[in-house]
Order: C-alpha cells, then sequence, then structure tokens
C-alpha cells in the first residue's frame, strides 16, 4: 500500500488556538485524521508531520524522493506555512527530489497582505489548493492522487497503446495478421510476386492516353 505524506511548516501545530478568524477552530489533530479519512478511501496511507523549522522540512522531502521513486510513496502534500513566501531552498529541495508536491493553504493568501502573495514553492508544485480552509486537506490528497495515477496512465514508449495484431483471413483464404486498426494498401507493381486481386467494382478505370502524348 503506497504512502501520501503530509508536510506542515511553521505555526501550524497552532491550529485551532492561532487567529480563529482566518485558520478555524480545527487542530492539526483534526486534521490527521480527516488526512486518514480521504487516504483511506484511495487505498493509501498517511504519513503526517509538522516542523517550525525549514532544515527539518528539506530533510524530509530529500527522503521522501528514492522513496516515491521506488513506488513506495505516492508523494506529499506541503503546507509551508509562512516558508511559502521566503524558502527558495523549499523549491529546491523539491526539484532535486523529484517529488510531486501539492501546495496546500488553508486561507486564501491571494486575497491577504501583499507579501502572502508570492509563493517559491508554487512553481515546484504540481498543483494548488488554497483557500477552502482545512477541507483543503483532502482535496490535496485527491488532487494528487488523480494527477500521480494520471501520469502513470501515460504510455511510456511509443509501442504501448498500439493495437494488438490478431490473424485474419484474405478472401483467397490466406492467412495474414495485421492491427485492428484500418489499413491502407499501397498499389502494387506488375513486378510484384504477390499481385493485389480487386473486385471488378473496385477496380481503377483503365488508362487512356491523350493523343499525341506517349
Amino acid at each position: 500500500m503506497r504512502t501520501v505524506l503530509v508536510l506542515n511548516g511553521p505555526n501550524l501545530n497552532l491550529l485551532g488556538t492561532r487567529e480563529p478568524s482566518i485558520y478555524g477552530s480545527a487542530t492539526l489533530t483534526d486534521v490527521e485524521r480527516m488526512c486518514h479519512d480521504e487516504a483511506g478511501k484511495l487505498g493509501l496511507m498517511v504519513d503526517f508531520r509538522q516542523s517550525n523549522h525549514e532544515g527539518q522540512l528539506i530533510d524530509w522531502i530529500q527522503e521522501a524522493g528514492p522513496e516515491c521513486a521506488a513506488g513506495r510513496l505516492l508523494g506529499a502534500v506541503l503546507n509551508p506555512g509562512a516558508l511559502t513566501h521566503t524558502s527558495l531552498a523549499l523549491h529546491d529541495a523539491i526539484k532535486a527530489a523529484d517529488l510531486p508536491v501539492v501546495e496546500l493553504h488553508i486561507s486564501n493568501v491571494h486575497a491577504r497582505e501583499e507579501l502572502r502573495r508570492h509563493s517559491f514553492v508554487s512553481p515546484a508544485a504540481r498543483g494548488i489548493v488554497v483557500g477552502f480552509g482545512v477541507a483543503g486537506y483532502p482535496l490535496a490528497i485527491r488532487g494528487l492522487y488523480d494527477a500521480v495515477r494520471s501520469a502513470e496512465a501515460i504510455p511510456t514508449s511509443a509501442s504501448e497503446g498500439v493495437p494488438e495484431e490478431h490473424p485474419r483471413r484474405s478472401p483467397g483464404g490466406t492467412t495474414t495478421t495485421g492491427s485492428t486498426r484500418p489499413q491502407t494498401t499501397s498499389p502494387t507493381r506488375s513486378s510484384d510476386h504477390h499481385r493485389l486481386r480487386l473486385h471488378p467494382e473496385t477496380a481503377p478505370p483503365a488508362r487512356r492516353d491523350l493523343p499525341g502524348r506517349a
């Protein structure tokens, strides 16, 4: 069973008491429970973490990269808190780890102070969930799940997605193989070993040379 990593940055341990008019009354424990509920519906486990330290978040992101590459981790939901607006290092860590990330904000940061409207994380994120309160956490998990599954479904080589060839029988009784897709046939020359047989009604009209032309 794959895991989704949920990372919370500075001051999110104060959810429920910190500016309830902006962040609501739900606690971080309530948020963790919501994440487990949503992940369970998708057949996922949750690794839920919070730190007030930028370096710790970077360490966790770097550790998540190999886990994701090995198929054990789906990706991460990241609420960077105020580090959103200051941490180029978080951006670089996400890119270096090649980790699918959905950036999450409880409040609508674009409706707040100007300094909160720029994100260093967004250019490295797969998607962004903003302004839905703590209900954004399950939305972010669902969005990450859908984005990763869609990416995994894309064929990785030209040979993938080509219809399988099945034997078919020609009008003369010879068994041939070919794609199940419609086929086009090039006209054969008189020197070809196997000639193309046409029904009278589908045969091209006889050529008539204009007078004076070879």
